[in-house]
């Protein structure tokens, strides 16, 4: 039978798991940057062929082109997005400390159509070093 957790245990915890997750996370920014510049070097191999694919013993690596929009003048994407009515092509996600502002200088009243969902966190700060 397992036994229970004190509230200070559960911290302890908590903490030695949030830094796991820390070391695991730089782990996989390293291990990314790596396969980004390998990823680049493939490509470069392969379109210096003259082909769009190259085939080895555990797998097939084929360039895909692809587009990815970006803008150049948000006053006049804004402009044309408003004239057209293409705000579908936004991401629909909200940046929270912007929000916060604009209610902090609105009685806390958040903008129209807006609805604040509270979420508890927790704030866990590193006492001494293990």
């Amino acid at each position: 039978m397992e036994k229970k957790l004190t509230a200070g245990a559960k911290v302890d915890k908590l903490f030695r798991l949030r830094e796991r997750v820390r070391k695991a996370n730089k782990a996989a920014k390293l291990l990314k940057a790596d396969y980004d510049e390998l990823e680049e070097d493939i490509i470069v191999s392969i379109q210096s062929t003259g082909s769009e694919i190259i085939r080895s013993r555990l797998a097939t690596a084929t360039v895909v082109p692809k587009d990815i929009p970006t803008v150049d003048d948000w006053a006049e994407f804004e402009k044309w997005m408003y004239e057209n009515k293409a705000l579908y092509i936004m991401q629909r996600r909200i940046s929270p400390d912007p929000i916060k502002e604009i209610m902090d200088r609105s009685d806390g009243k958040p903008p129209p159509g807006i609805v604040i969902l509270p979420k508890l966190t927790l704030s866990l700060l590193t006492r001494s070093k293990e």
